[in-house]
């Protein structure tokens, strides 16, 4: 082990963590209102990392003089802002279907089996239909420079996911301790139908997480596009890697999901810069999959609360 490489990678695991851990906050969040396991925010993201390349890339060209052009559509903080408005509208077309009155009364497995249509639905749609041009890669909305933190050189755009994790998380906090709606909707997530009785308008309320969430999927494909690649098959990495950090919080409990984010891009860090000897990208994979199995296990054995979709038995 090299121990030198522990600022190093605790600073940029921290940063991996980020990019990891903000679809969870959607899946999360959907979870809590609806109970039903949101597969289509990993559509959305695709949806929102294909469409911020292509409004900061240009669209693909047609002709051979064309192969490598970059004809960016408007600035990147633009094209981030308007993928978040399209994450958004997407996940309030899609909550406004599931909370309505002849879908929001089926059985939780149905919606999560809707909801994998919908993953399928939306990112073979945007897939087909959404085709990135320019250069391999796709600039940052935030700069190509880095910032140094402590010994160790983040680039902004790491620098700005981690950030803009922790404003998201303090913001929902705030707002679901602090506002009417945000108790609503805790309210909600611990008994639907006494909240339904007190007056909660949960189709309402629903379809305005979803709504959010779909913005923070969108955000999460963004982010992960211009920072590691855009291919779909990158992107489904991404959803899966993000399904089971948001299942180490049972689907219900943000901070635990964090944790295991944290823990995630640590040690992915950790296996990446060598810390460890060197590692084969397949065992780096089993790995890093052992360890979420390993997480998602203790924090199953040691929760109070309900699993998400199993209730602890008593002794």
């Amino acid at each position: 082990m090299q121990l030198d490489l522990v600022p190093e990678i605790v600073v940029l695991g921290l940063t991996v963590a980020a990019l990891y851990g903000m679809l969870p906050v959607a899946i999360v969040l959907t979870y809590r209102i609806s109970r039903t396991i949101a597969f289509v925010h990993g559509g959305i993201a695709i949806f929102g990392a294909l469409t911020y390349a292509y409004l900061a890339r240009g669209p693909a060209g047609t002709t051979a003089e064309d192969f490598g052009r970059n004809d960016p559509i408007v600035a990147t903080k633009l094209a981030l802002l308007l993928t978040i408005v399209g994450g958004a509208v997407v996940g309030v077309a899609f909550g406004a279907l599931v909370m309505s009155r002849w879908m929001a009364e089926l059985p939780g497995m149905t919606l999560t089996v809707v909801s994998i249509a919908g993953l399928l639905v939306i990112g073979n749609l945007s897939g087909y239909y959404i085709r990135p041009g320019g250069l391999s890669s796709t600039p940052s909305p935030f700069g190509d420079g880095g910032t140094r933190v402590g010994d160790v050189v983040v680039t902004n755009h790491r620098l700005a996911a981690f950030v803009l994790l922790c404003v998201l998380v303090a913001g929902l906090a705030l707002f679901l301790s602090r506002t009417y709606t945000g108790l609503a909707i805790r309210a909600i997530a611990d008994d639907v139908e006494a909240s339904v009785w007190c007056g909660a308008k949960l189709r309402l309320i629903g379809t305005g997480v979803y709504g959010v969430s779909g913005a923070v999927a969108a955000l999460a494909g963004a982010m992960y596009a211009a920072a590691v690649a855009e291919p779909v098959d990158g992107l489904l990495l991404l959803m899966v890697r993000g399904m089971l950090i948001a299942v180490v919080g049972g689907l219900r409990s943000l901070p635990l999901a964090l944790a295991g984010a944290v823990v995630y891009g640590i040690l992915e860090t950790a296996l990446v810069v060598g810390f460890f000897g060197e590692v084969t990208a397949g065992t780096r994979e089993i790995t890093l999959s052992c360890t979420l199995l390993a997480l998602i296990v203790i924090a199953a054995r040691f929760r109070r609360e309900t699993f998400f979709l199993l209730e602890r038995r008593q002794a």
